[in-house]
């Protein structure tokens, strides 16, 4: 038995299902989403462009404000540390007055009169 011989069969591709013309749409679709792409992303960075100068100024001010308000702090820190050890010393010399509260009470009456 033999075989038929077989011949390679053609299929001929019409032009409109051509790879090239697909191809060429798929690639003219790509740069049309890229157009946009780019378009939306300078909108959105112009967006952000503007506002940034007014917030970098304001983190300027933050910025100082933050370091006021610390030297402010260190300065009643140490206002409240001397206040400590002046009521400390005071409270130590109290111990030596004898009958302080009848001396303060009596003082305040005389001076009131």
């Amino acid at each position: 038995m033999s075989s038929p011989a077989t011949e390679p069969t053609t299929f001929t591709v019409p032009e409109e299902w051509s790879t090239r013309h697909v191809d060429e749409r798929v690639v003219q679709s790509w740069r049309r989403l890229a157009g946009d792409v780019i378009t939306f992303a300078e909108r959105q960075a112009h967006d952000l462009a503007a506002r940034l100068p007014p917030l970098a100024e304001q983190t300027i001010v933050t910025q100082r404000s933050f370091e006021s308000l610390q030297t402010q702090c260190d300065k009643l820190a140490r206002g409240g540390a001397r206040l400590a050890e002046t009521f400390s010393i005071l409270s130590d010399g109290a111990k030596f007055i004898p009958d302080l509260s009848s001396r303060l009470s009596s003082g305040t009456a005389s001076c009131s009169k």
